[in-house]
């Protein structure tokens, strides 16, 4: 499962542009049936909040994301990736668009800060105008905070 990893989960580059950079997902806990995750991304200053992906579980690659205990806000479903998870391509829809958007979403496990070509071609082969979201710089924005004496 793409989800389940301690690594940052990146994205990449998306179809939809709404004016942030930098956005990542990390794991908190997961089950069979749900994870909960951090989903932070960069606009002027960071933004963090904690979301609920709950499984379906009629299609393994596909969850249904929200703030916990609130309204589902997307769906997003895994169309494509590496065997070995590296990346992947989403597809996500929400009840406020009236269609979905592609996002290329990867862990950085060479620290190549980038995506395998395998999953670059994929998202070029959809023909649909993206925007990249990552660059090496989105990694010093969420670094362990110190601890305080």
């Amino acid at each position: 499962m793409f989800v389940n990893s301690t690594e940052k989960i990146w994205t990449y580059n998306t179809t939809l542009n709404l004016g942030y950079i930098c956005k990542m997902d990390l794991m908190c806990n997961i089950t069979n049936d749900y994870i909960f995750f951090n989903r932070s991304y960069y606009m002027n200053h960071t933004y963090s909040k904690i979301l609920k992906g709950t499984f379906d579980r009629d299609n393994i690659n596909q969850m249904m994301v929200a703030m916990p205990g609130m309204e589902v806000q997307t769906v997003e479903e895994l169309i494509y990736s590496t065997a070995n998870y590296s990346c992947g391509i989403f597809y996500v829809t929400s009840g406020m668009a009236s269609t979905g958007w592609y996002e290329l979403r990867f862990k950085d496990y060479m620290d190549t800060d980038e995506p395998d070509m395998a999953c670059v071609k994929y998202f070029e082969a959809l023909r649909i105008p993206g925007s990249v979201l990552y660059n090496k710089w989105c990694k010093t924005l969420f670094l362990p905070k110190k601890l305080r004496d």
